[in-house]
Protein backbone atom coordinates (compact mmCIF):
# COMPACT_ATOMS: atom_id res chain seq x y z
CA UNK A 1 0.00 0.00 0.00
CA UNK A 2 1.38 3.40 -0.93
CA UNK A 3 1.07 6.35 1.47
CA UNK A 4 0.51 9.78 1.00
CA UNK A 5 1.97 12.32 3.54
CA UNK A 6 -0.20 15.65 3.49
CA UNK A 7 1.28 18.75 4.76
CA UNK A 8 -1.76 21.39 5.82
CA UNK A 9 -1.03 24.64 3.92
CA UNK A 10 -0.60 28.25 6.26
CA UNK A 11 -0.18 31.42 4.09
CA UNK A 12 1.17 33.09 6.89
CA UNK A 13 3.87 31.17 7.57
CA UNK A 14 4.85 30.24 4.34
CA UNK A 15 3.82 26.36 4.42
CA UNK A 16 2.67 25.14 1.19
CA UNK A 17 1.20 21.92 0.28
CA UNK A 18 3.22 19.65 -1.65
CA UNK A 19 2.72 19.60 -5.53
CA UNK A 20 1.37 15.90 -5.09
CA UNK A 21 -2.20 17.37 -3.17
CA UNK A 22 -3.75 20.72 -3.30
CA UNK A 23 -5.86 22.62 -0.98
CA UNK A 24 -9.10 21.06 -3.04
CA UNK A 25 -8.30 17.81 -1.74
CA UNK A 26 -9.40 18.35 1.48
CA UNK A 27 -13.49 18.14 2.62
CA UNK A 28 -13.95 14.72 1.60
CA UNK A 29 -11.49 14.26 -1.54
CA UNK A 30 -7.96 13.19 0.78
CA UNK A 31 -7.93 10.20 -1.40
CA UNK A 32 -8.33 11.88 -5.19
CA UNK A 33 -4.91 10.83 -5.96
CA UNK A 34 -4.20 7.46 -4.23
CA UNK A 35 -7.40 6.15 -5.01
CA UNK A 36 -8.56 7.84 -8.19
CA UNK A 37 -11.33 5.00 -9.36
CA UNK A 38 -13.23 5.24 -5.30
CA UNK A 39 -16.45 6.46 -4.69
CA UNK A 40 -16.82 9.57 -1.73
CA UNK A 41 -20.27 9.81 -1.91
CA UNK A 42 -21.82 12.78 0.38
CA UNK A 43 -23.31 11.29 3.42
CA UNK A 44 -26.99 12.73 4.38
CA UNK A 45 -27.36 14.45 8.05
CA UNK A 46 -28.82 11.01 9.05
CA UNK A 47 -26.17 8.63 7.12
CA UNK A 48 -23.61 11.09 8.86
CA UNK A 49 -24.97 10.84 12.23
CA UNK A 50 -24.94 6.94 12.18
CA UNK A 51 -21.29 7.02 11.41
CA UNK A 52 -20.68 9.16 13.36
CA UNK A 53 -21.83 7.43 16.38
CA UNK A 54 -20.77 3.97 15.47
CA UNK A 55 -17.15 5.23 15.24
CA UNK A 56 -16.94 7.32 18.57
CA UNK A 57 -17.95 3.82 19.74
CA UNK A 58 -14.95 2.54 18.11
CA UNK A 59 -12.79 5.53 19.03
CA UNK A 60 -13.76 6.24 22.84
CA UNK A 61 -11.81 2.92 24.21
CA UNK A 62 -8.18 4.36 22.67
CA UNK A 63 -8.49 7.51 23.09
CA UNK A 64 -9.18 9.59 26.41
CA UNK A 65 -11.16 12.14 25.09
CA UNK A 66 -13.46 11.93 22.05
CA UNK A 67 -15.69 14.35 19.92
CA UNK A 68 -17.15 15.98 16.40
CA UNK A 69 -17.27 19.60 15.96
CA UNK A 70 -20.47 20.52 15.97
CA UNK A 71 -21.84 20.92 12.40
CA UNK A 72 -22.89 23.99 10.67
CA UNK A 73 -26.78 24.49 11.30
CA UNK A 74 -28.65 22.75 8.74
CA UNK A 75 -26.51 21.52 6.44
CA UNK A 76 -27.19 19.40 3.91
CA UNK A 77 -25.04 16.47 3.30
CA UNK A 78 -21.48 15.85 4.53
CA UNK A 79 -17.64 15.12 2.64
CA UNK A 80 -16.41 13.53 5.40
CA UNK A 81 -16.42 12.69 9.17
CA UNK A 82 -14.17 14.56 11.24
CA UNK A 83 -12.94 13.45 14.67
CA UNK A 84 -10.76 15.31 17.33
CA UNK A 85 -9.39 13.48 19.83
CA UNK A 86 -6.59 13.36 22.59
CA UNK A 87 -5.06 11.03 25.31
CA UNK A 88 -3.69 8.02 22.98
CA UNK A 89 -3.86 5.27 25.06
CA UNK A 90 -0.49 3.79 25.85
CA UNK A 91 0.99 1.85 23.03
CA UNK A 92 -1.60 2.51 20.05
CA UNK A 93 -0.24 3.13 16.86
CA UNK A 94 -1.75 4.37 13.27
CA UNK A 95 -1.89 0.81 12.07
CA UNK A 96 -3.95 -0.37 15.37
CA UNK A 97 -6.15 2.64 14.77
CA UNK A 98 -6.63 1.97 10.58
CA UNK A 99 -7.49 -1.73 11.68
CA UNK A 100 -10.08 -0.51 14.77
CA UNK A 101 -11.46 1.88 12.42
CA UNK A 102 -11.70 -0.84 9.74
CA UNK A 103 -10.04 1.41 7.26
CA UNK A 104 -8.40 -0.40 4.02
CA UNK A 105 -6.52 2.91 2.85
CA UNK A 106 -5.23 5.85 4.89
CA UNK A 107 -2.86 8.58 4.97
CA UNK A 108 -0.79 9.06 8.08
CA UNK A 109 -0.12 12.33 9.90
CA UNK A 110 3.60 13.92 9.35
CA UNK A 111 3.65 13.77 12.99
CA UNK A 112 2.81 10.01 13.45
CA UNK A 113 0.40 10.01 16.39
CA UNK A 114 -0.27 13.52 16.32
CA UNK A 115 -1.97 15.71 14.22
CA UNK A 116 -4.67 14.56 11.32
CA UNK A 117 -4.43 11.24 9.77
CA UNK A 118 -7.56 10.51 7.09
CA UNK A 119 -8.73 7.09 6.70
CA UNK A 120 -10.63 5.85 4.04
CA UNK A 121 -13.47 2.99 5.25
CA UNK A 122 -15.76 0.99 3.80
CA UNK A 123 -19.27 2.61 3.22
CA UNK A 124 -21.03 -1.36 3.59
CA UNK A 125 -19.34 -1.34 7.20
CA UNK A 126 -22.23 1.30 8.21
CA UNK A 127 -25.32 -0.77 7.98
CA UNK A 128 -27.97 -0.98 5.67
CA UNK A 129 -29.63 0.94 3.10
CA UNK A 130 -31.66 3.53 5.08
CA UNK A 131 -28.57 4.66 6.01
CA UNK A 132 -26.18 4.59 2.99
CA UNK A 133 -28.75 4.84 0.74
CA UNK A 134 -27.83 4.26 -3.22
CA UNK A 135 -24.50 3.23 -2.24
CA UNK A 136 -25.06 0.01 -0.41
CA UNK A 137 -22.99 -3.15 -1.63
CA UNK A 138 -21.00 -0.89 -4.73
CA UNK A 139 -17.29 -1.88 -4.80
CA UNK A 140 -15.25 1.07 -3.74
CA UNK A 141 -17.20 3.46 -2.55
CA UNK A 142 -15.28 4.26 1.24
CA UNK A 143 -16.17 7.27 3.76
CA UNK A 144 -13.43 9.43 4.39
CA UNK A 145 -12.88 9.87 8.24
CA UNK A 146 -10.40 12.56 9.47
CA UNK A 147 -8.91 11.61 13.27
CA UNK A 148 -6.99 14.99 13.85
CA UNK A 149 -5.27 13.75 17.37
CA UNK A 150 -4.02 16.91 19.85
CA UNK A 151 -1.77 16.92 21.58
CA UNK A 152 -3.24 17.61 25.21
CA UNK A 153 -6.60 18.38 26.30
CA UNK A 154 -6.34 22.19 26.43
CA UNK A 155 -5.45 21.69 22.34
CA UNK A 156 -8.55 19.44 21.99
CA UNK A 157 -10.72 22.17 23.93
CA UNK A 158 -9.14 25.27 21.72
CA UNK A 159 -9.62 22.70 18.85
CA UNK A 160 -13.28 21.53 19.27
CA UNK A 161 -14.43 25.55 19.46
CA UNK A 162 -12.25 26.86 16.49
CA UNK A 163 -13.26 24.21 14.21
CA UNK A 164 -16.95 23.59 15.23
CA UNK A 165 -20.39 25.55 13.72
CA UNK A 166 -18.66 25.40 10.15
CA UNK A 167 -16.82 28.21 9.14
CA UNK A 168 -17.35 30.08 12.28
CA UNK A 169 -13.54 30.10 13.71
CA UNK A 170 -12.09 30.67 9.79
CA UNK A 171 -14.43 33.80 10.25
CA UNK A 172 -13.84 35.00 13.76
CA UNK A 173 -9.93 34.30 12.71
CA UNK A 174 -10.39 36.92 9.18
CA UNK A 175 -12.22 39.52 11.75
CA UNK A 176 -9.76 39.19 14.62
CA UNK A 177 -6.98 39.74 12.06
CA UNK A 178 -7.93 43.17 10.79
CA UNK A 179 -6.90 44.39 13.90
CA UNK A 180 -3.52 43.04 13.49
CA UNK A 181 -4.23 39.54 15.73
CA UNK A 182 -4.53 35.93 14.72
CA UNK A 183 -6.75 33.77 16.00
CA UNK A 184 -6.15 30.31 15.56
CA UNK A 185 -6.42 26.56 17.38
CA UNK A 186 -3.44 27.78 19.16
CA UNK A 187 -5.63 30.53 20.80
CA UNK A 188 -5.35 34.19 20.43
CA UNK A 189 -1.60 35.99 19.84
Amino acid sequence: MNHVVVYLGNPRTGLHLPPLLSATTMGGNSFRQTLPDAQFPRLSPQAYSHIKQLLTQCLTPLFTHVTVPHEAPEKVDHGDVDFLVTGPKEGLTLEYLRETLGAPFHIPSPKGMLGPSVFAIPLAKFGDGDTVKDQEGKEGTFVQVDVIVCSDEQSWSRSYCFRSWGDLGMIMGQLVASVGLHLGEKGLR
